[in-house]
């Protein structure tokens, strides 16, 4: 009986050792793909900044220049890229 027992304690160990493992590679995971999209947002915010200044550089009014630099970011980076109004406002304040 009290080998059983003893196996039923190596068993349970071993199954809790598995789960913490998997834990970690999950929180590994998510912060990886967390710091991804911190790579890609702050890569938008740079095009968009640098087509914003360039649009600005032939004198098209603000509002005019943020949507241009939004048109812009679009194209080079897909459709979903697309800033929102106050998103643009606050990006190039």
């Amino acid at each position: 009986m009290a080998k059983r027992d003893v196996r039923i304690k190596e068993l349970k160990r071993q199954s809790k050792d598995k789960e913490e493992k998997k834990e970690t590679s999950l929180e590994n995971i998510q912060r990886s793909v967390s710091t991804d999209l911190s790579r890609d947002a702050l890569r938008k915010a740079g095009f968009l900044r640098e087509r914003y200044e360039h649009h600005l550089g032939l004198n098209k009014p603000k509002e005019v220049a943020r949507h241009d630099a939004n048109q812009d970011l679009m194209e080079n980076y897909g459709p979903d890229s697309e800033f929102t109004d106050q998103e643009l406002e606050d990006v190039l304040s």
